[in-house]
C-alpha cells in the first residue's frame, strides 16, 4: 500500500526563531498592528496573536526562556 502523507507540508516554518520574535515585540511595543506584523513576517495571524499571548521575547531577556 501506498499512503501518502500530506500533513508534513502545511507545517513548514512552524517555529518562529528568536529574532522573529524579538521583531513581532518591538514591533507590537511601536504600535504596529498584528495583521501589519504578520505581513511583514510572511506568518499567519494566529502565529503573531498566539506569540503576543507567550511572550517568548519578554522570557528570553528575562532568562526564563
Amino acid at each position: 500500500m501506498n499512503h501518502n502523507n500530506h500533513n508534513t507540508n502545511s507545517h513548514t516554518n512552524k517555529h518562529l526563531n528568536r529574532e522573529e520574535c524579538f521583531y513581532i515585540a518591538k514591533q507590537h511595543q511601536a504600535g504596529e498592528s498584528i495583521r501589519a506584523i504578520a505581513r511583514s513576517l510572511g506568518r499567519s495571524l494566529s502565529t503573531i496573536s498566539n506569540e503576543l499571548k507567550r511572550g517568548t521575547a519578554e522570557q528570553i531577556q528575562q532568562g526564563k526562556y
